[in-house]
């Protein structure tokens, strides 16, 4: 670091750890306007749909520079989250990724109650997303959703007799 000295020489400094902090406080994020926000939430839905880690951690980028965070997104109008995305459409590369590098709350509910668990379940491509969310995570396979339904029973309503169905119970046991 550059800096001025008291007799108005300039000296090459390293910086110290103070400096470094004080230095990234005071940077401020850019905010992003309603359209913007739009745009990388659709870019964001579109990403998980496709099975695009790649782009989704480019957006995720984008999210961050405008001081916002990709796990607490709502990307569509039924409030869900990245994560209910990526097990709903049974994308499991990015379901690990959200819940091991960007936090992503397993346990995290929509308006509705669904959590990460009932997403695999309804979106019918679950096995290896529920035996992921069951065996790696802190998912909660009691939890119930607003009709009092847990991921069990759409299993069984879904899939009578099923693997999902199977690993869940094999769970409760």
């Amino acid at each position: 670091m550059t800096i001025l000295s008291k007799e108005g020489s300039l000296i090459q400094e390293e910086p110290s750890q103070k400096d470094l902090s004080t230095a990234n406080s005071s940077l401020s994020c850019i905010p992003m306007n309603e359209t913007q926000q739009r745009r990388i939430i659709k870019r964001i839905w579109r990403s998980i749909m496709e099975g695009n880690l790649n782009k989704l951690k480019s957006l995720q980028d984008q999210l961050l520079y405008h001081g916002q965070e990709l796990s607490n997104a709502r990307i569509n109008k039924f409030g869900w989250t990245p994560l209910h995305a990526a097990c709903y459409f049974g994308r499991l590369s990015i379901v690990i990724y959200l819940i091991e590098q960007d936090h992503a709350d397993p346990n995290e509910v929509n308006p509705n109650g669904w959590h990460s668990l009932i997403f695999a379940v309804m979106g019918g491509h679950g096995s290896e997303i529920v035996e992921y969310l069951l065996k790696k995570t802190i998912t909660d396979p009691l939890l119930t959703d607003e009709k009092g339904n847990n991921a069990l029973a759409y299993a069984k309503s879904i899939n009578p007799g099923g693997q999902v169905e199977q690993i869940l119970q094999n769970q409760l046991i």
